[in-house]
């Protein structure tokens, strides 16, 4: 009987102590995180333009994301302009040219079949999508990205083999299925 007095009496200031929301000292020190700035390897001038070019390849993945065959074509043609306006930036740096000029080159002309093809059947464009996102990837890796949020993520059930994606936030939104399947996948790898 003694212990349950005991409950009844220490209860409840075990339960204002819990939820007690005082501020101490070291909670008021603590500065709010800063936004860092995106780096790599590449000079600065460059640097824009490869964000620049992640930039448009999100949008055209959230076209995709959307269904929307449409906005995917004139999405491709963007991107396609950030590709151009990045090989002219990094043609006067010979090393980083010929490191990145394999992916450039692929990413390059994929996003030309895009183009080309024209196509209102969003399938087609995903299976020309599934083609850059790799190269786009390694692009990224290979001029040591930093500070830009980069996510590697991954359908497995895509196309029966699987295909990956990038994205800026690491929730998965597959562009491959749209609202079919809108989280499938995980993130296999990022940049940050």
């Amino acid at each position: 009987m003694r212990i349950h007095y005991l409950f009844f009496i220490a209860f409840p200031f075990f339960f204002i102590s819990c939820n007690s929301t005082t501020t101490t000292q070291e909670d008021k020190a603590t500065p709010p995180t800063a936004t860092l700035s995106v780096i790599s390897k590449l000079n600065d001038s460059a640097t824009k333009q490869l964000t620049n070019l992640l930039t448009n390849y999100y949008v055209l993945k959230d076209a995709l994301v959307a269904s929307s065959a449409e906005k995917a074509n004139v999405a491709a043609q963007t991107f396609a302009t950030s590709i151009d306006n990045f090989s002219n930036v990094i043609k006067t740096d010979t090393a980083i040219n010929k490191t990145v000029a394999l992916y450039l080159d692929t990413i390059k002309t994929v996003t030309s079949i895009i183009i080309t093809a024209k196509s209102n059947k969003i399938e087609e464009i995903r299976g020309q999508f599934a083609k850059i996102s790799g190269p786009m990837f390694a692009l990224c890796r290979k001029t040591e990205l930093k500070n830009a949020g980069v996510y590697f993520q991954h359908c497995p059930m895509a196309f029966d083999t699987g295909a990956n994606w990038l994205s800026n936030v690491s929730e998965i939104k597959n562009p491959y299925y749209g609202d079919k399947m809108l989280d499938c996948g995980d993130v296999a790898d990022s940049l940050k």
